[in-house]
């Protein structure tokens, strides 16, 4: 149960990081895949 609940955490935790690089950079293609992907 919790090697579930790490892995969708580390999941999150990536996507959220990948989102704020879009910030810092604003690349259009990683702002299009942070809309496709929530």
């Amino acid at each position: 149960m919790s090697n579930k609940y790490e892995e969708k955490q580390k999941k999150l935790s990536i996507k959220r990081n990948f989102c704020n690089m879009k910030k810092v950079f604003k690349l259009s293609n990683i702002k299009t895949l942070c809309a496709k992907n929530g």
